[in-house]
């Protein structure tokens, strides 16, 4: 169960990660920099 909940892990932080990065690539004007 271990290694499905680290694929479950991984995924999730890609998935948010991939989100994060449409999100900035949609909004650049609220890029902290």
């Amino acid at each position: 169960m271990q290694r499905s909940v680290r694929s479950d892990t991984i995924t999730a932080t890609a998935s948010t990660l991939h989100i994060h990065s449409l999100t900035t690539a949609i909004t650049p004007r609220r890029r902290p920099s």
